[in-house]
């Protein structure tokens, strides 16, 4: 889904609003793909989280129209919204008693080496892995940033993180 659909000044929003998206499409796409049986596990993936720092964001940060989805996430049991924008990584889920996840791949786990992002870069991927036996399992690799952050990194890439993505709480949970 595109989170960076920017909309024009109104007199409720007078800077205008980004991070929106065709809200009713999406939960109606969730929904049918859920209720499909050829189809065992949901994600939905755009640029910018709704979950930040643990919390619902519908700032620049953020995503302004994630609170529908997400709802619909939790009630069809979606496994997760995969999304980056902030430059660092984050696994989570929300609700503590389980339920859908956030990850947040900007950076897949990097070492952070730096204290204030524009002037840092982290380095990293994720990838998802999907089983024959229904087990969804995420793996984060990363490589320390190299300085300055540009120059070519020599740094071995490492797993950072790794978790079993369920629908109950996660007996993993990550901890930056």
């Amino acid at each position: 889904m595109n989170t960076d659909t920017y909309n024009a000044p109104t007199e409720e929003h007078p800077k205008g609003l980004e991070g929106q998206a065709p809200v009713e499409w999406i939960n109606a796409q969730i929904t049918a793909y859920r209720e499909n049986p050829e189809i065992d596990h949901v994600f939905v993936l755009g640029h910018k989280p709704y979950i930040v720092e643990g919390k619902p964001d519908t700032t620049h940060k953020g995503f302004a129209d994630g609170g529908p989805i997400w709802e619909t996430m939790q009630a069809q049991r979606a496994i997760a919204m995969l999304s980056a924008h902030e430059h660092n990584y984050n696994r989570e889920q929300p609700d503590s008693t389980g339920g859908s996840y956030q990850v947040i791949a900007g950076n897949a786990g990097s070492k952070l080496t730096c204290s204030s992002s524009p002037a840092c870069t982290y380095f990293g991927y994720s990838l998802i892995y999907v089983y024959e036996s229904g087990n969804v399992e995420l793996k984060s690799y990363g490589w320390d940033s190299p300085s300055p952050y540009y120059a070519v990194s020599t740094a071995p890439t490492t797993l950072r993180d790794s978790t079993e993505l369920t629908w109950t709480p996660n007996a993993n949970p990550f901890i930056p």
